[in-house]
């Protein structure tokens, strides 16, 4: 397939920011299955996870024989030929650490590498397609998005009551996300308050909030207010989340129980933490977070 997009003419980026553990990934798998819309995962992870850990991916093969990660190992290597030394670099720039750096943006000649890197990533990932969903999660990477694409981009932030996360982190997920201690959920979930809020401002009108409690008791409705702001027809989403069909996951190779299941469903879960102090914290952490506006 030969990419339409040039460095010019990107396609369009719709980026998912949020905690672990908050519906990211099945919301990437939703928007994915839009005619004209792909995506394939956390993409600030995947030199590492795809092109140089040749790790599984969601369509059955690993990263090496999968057409899709042949195209970005290609496309990559024509601006980055060290692939390791550019994982490496996108990590300091994406990640927690980097978060307050990115808020005014980086010097010019670091923009423009990281417009580069990430303009090989996109184009060879969307092909024809006109939107790609990237669902990285970081807040820094979003600002640097926006820095690096102007214009292409829309931010989408998914928060989660803190004690259905906590409950999330409580539970074990052999070969994938490890569970926290209470106390290291507590520092995490603050941290993303905090700066959650601080990029959702920064990115005033090119950032959407959503809920995950509403995304899963009332899809249509939260689909219809997401598909009004990216315009995207989100109406046959709604209609298959109704009729209880399942979604392709695509190509995903971070990190992530739904990479291994192939095809997915959105399924509500109301499990709670265990234990009064992870209550307690759960409660109070949600009280925080409403009053700052998440």
């Amino acid at each position: 397939m030969t990419p339409l997009h040039t460095p010019d003419s990107p396609p369009d980026i719709l980026y998912i920011m949020g905690t672990g553990r908050s519906g990211t990934t099945m919301m990437h798998v939703l928007l994915s299955s839009v005619p004209g819309v792909t995506g394939a995962g956390e993409l600030s992870h995947c030199l590492q996870d795809a092109l140089l850990d040749d790790r599984p991916c969601s369509c059955g093969t690993v990263a090496s024989r999968c057409d899709v990660w042949l195209r970005v190992s290609r496309s990559v290597a024509s601006v980055e030929p060290d692939i390791r030394t550019a994982a490496a670099w996108l990590r300091n720039l994406d990640w927690h650490t980097a978060f307050f750096r990115t808020l005014t943006g980086p010097p010019q000649t670091v923009l423009e590498r990281y417009r580069q890197l990430n303009l090989a990533i996109f184009t060879s990932i969307a092909g024809s397609d006109r939107m790609v969903v990237d669902s990285s999660k970081y807040p820094s990477r979003a600002l640097m998005l926006h820095h690096a694409f102007p214009g292409r981009i829309k931010t989408l932030c998914m928060t989660r009551h803190p004690s259905g996360l906590i409950a999330s982190f409580q539970r074990a997920n052999a070969n994938e996300q490890k569970p926290k201690a209470l106390l290291s959920a507590i520092a995490y979930i603050l941290w993303m308050i905090v700066v959650l809020r601080i990029a959702s401002l920064r990115l005033a009108a090119s950032c959407l909030i959503v809920r995950y409690e509403d995304l899963v008791t009332d899809p249509r409705r939260t689909l219809t207010a997401i598909g009004r702001w990216s315009g995207l027809d989100l109406e046959p989403v709604a209609t298959a989340i109704e009729n209880q069909q399942s979604f392709a996951v695509g190509h995903l190779v971070t990190a992530n129980r739904l990479r291994k299941l192939g095809r997915v469903t959105l399924t509500r879960d109301d499990t709670g933490p265990r234990g009064f102090a992870s209550r307690l914290a759960g409660g109070f952490l949600g009280w925080i977070q409403r009053g700052v506006g998440l």
